[in-house]
């Protein structure tokens, strides 16, 4: 029997981590209605399952990605399994909201250290000649669980109750850290380095005060007077963090990354594609079940089509990459990616599905061209002692091109409907307001698409 390369054996640990996290999220978002019913709260409340997971996440990632530069990127990834469990157990035993809330900021905790630092295991462990490959069989491995994730969560808990979408994670996640402490090369770290403890909390709270004011701000008003200073005071403690680091000997975001055009080009393509991609994912179930009447599960079904798109063309991508660099492979994703979202912004109340489906293809062939390529991108222009913060630095564009993208496309499409009500009535409007949201992502994909292809600039062109 022929032996299974270590290569693939390390792949497929990565592959175990990256699919527990985002099925994990894409599952509980499903649950989140019984969750409320359960514990007899309103959406207020109960939304703070979702966004306590966010906060911690966003504000651990970078600093995670750093201790794993100097603690060893297996020990942080193997950690990540361990508080995982441990935060499924608890989310599953939850005797109250305000506890389950808690747990998943644990949870949230073990997502971070599984996603800081896996590309930079990958990047690590894989040849330049393969890196765009094996990225791109993990892009997929992501879209994968995000298209499982709805369909998994609504039987979970419509036949097992809403506890039982956290008690899967805990099987998955004790295989997933078996199998990592198994294959996983152990990397020594940087240990002459010291971890910048002060640093890093101040990036948690400024990063989180900023994604709380944007995620808050489409609800309570971004000009009230609670998420204006909320914002403003992120803005400031964001300011400091960065001065910070420039006297830093070792600092947690080595800022001498952003001097090289191509780290921080890509990493500006890729914030913009995320929020452009969220943009449109928000409104999307909005423009079927509100507009067409479609029900919640046939409109999860049409929604899935992207992700599946996005699942095809990715590991493909990250072999072209392979062979004929990354920059233009990124340009013409974003391309592509904006013209299907200006698609969408055709569609109307007499749309076929087949239609909407065509057009959710589109955008999610272009994502999917356009992530692999970009991520290896800033990966290859690291050295190997900063690989975990650049990784780090991939999860954190992605995270706040959601909430950013998500608080964008509600803004537009509210403002506009208020604007447009009286003068052409509600079903007029809310067309008018649908095709404002999905015209605007498109202006940002076509921006992604213009930084890919004027300052991403790599060897292979």
């Amino acid at each position: 029997m022929k032996k299974i390369p270590q290569r693939l054996k390390i792949v497929s640990a990565i592959a175990l981590g990256s699919f527990i996290a985002p099925l994990d999220s894409a599952m509980v978002k499903i649950a989140l209605p019984n969750i409320s019913r359960y514990f007899d709260t309103g959406l207020g409340l109960v939304e703070w399952v979702l966004i306590s997971y966010l906060l911690v996440i966003s504000g651990l990632l970078l600093s995670l990605g750093r201790l794993g530069d100097i603690w060893g990127h297996k020990r942080v990834y193997n950690s990540g399994f361990i508080l995982f469990i441990i935060g499924s157990l608890l989310c599953a035993l939850s005797p109250s909201l305000l506890f389950l809330i808690a747990s998943r900021a644990l949870q949230g905790a073990g997502a971070a250290m599984l996603m800081a630092v896996a590309p930079a295991i990958i990047t690590t462990s894989s040849p330049v000649s393969s890196r765009g490959r094996y990225l791109g069989a993990i892009a997929a491995v992501v879209y994968i669980a995000l298209a499982a994730g709805p369909v998994l969560g609504g039987y979970l808990t419509t036949f097992f109750g809403w506890r039982a979408v956290f008690v899967l994670n805990i099987p998955l996640a004790v295989i997933g850290f078996a199998y990592s402490a198994l294959v996983l090369p152990q990397t020594r770290g940087s240990h002459g380095e010291r971890f910048d403890i002060r640093g890093s909390i101040l990036f948690f709270f400024s990063i989180s005060a900023i994604i709380l004011a944007v995620s808050l701000g489409q609800r309570l008003g971004f000009f009230s007077i609670g998420i204006l200073v909320t914002f403003i005071a992120g803005l400031l403690l964001m300011g400091i963090f960065f001065y910070r680091q420039k006297k830093k000997a070792n600092p947690i975001v080595d800022l001498g990354l952003f001097s090289k055009r191509i780290f921080s080009a890509s990493n500006a393509a890729l914030f913009l594609n995320y929020t452009a991609q969220y943009s449109f994912l928000l409104i999307m179930p909005f423009f079927l079940q509100d507009l067409l009447g479609s029900s919640p599960y046939v409109s999860g079904l049409i929604i899935i089509s992207f992700p599946l798109a996005v699942m095809v063309i990715s590991p493909l991508s990250g072999i072209l990459s392979d062979r004929i660099g990354t920059r233009w492979l990124a340009w013409a994703g974003m391309v592509i990616t904006s013209a299907g979202i200006f698609l969408l912004s055709t569609l109307g109340s007499s749309s076929p599905y087949r239609t909407i489906i065509l057009y959710l293809c589109v955008v999610g062939a272009g994502s999917g061209l356009f992530i692999t390529p970009n991520n290896s991108a800033i990966m290859g222009s690291t050295d190997p002692d900063r690989r975990g913060t650049a990784s780090a630095m991939i999860s954190t564009m992605r995270n706040l091109g959601m909430v950013m993208g998500i608080a964008l496309s509600g803004s537009i499409f509210t403002l506009r409907y208020n604007l447009l009500l009286e003068a052409l009535g509600a079903q007029e409007a809310f067309e008018s307001a649908l095709q404002g949201a999905f015209l605007a992502a498109a202006g940002l994909a076509l921006a992604s698409a213009l930084i890919s292809a004027v300052w991403a600039r790599d060897k292979k062109k």
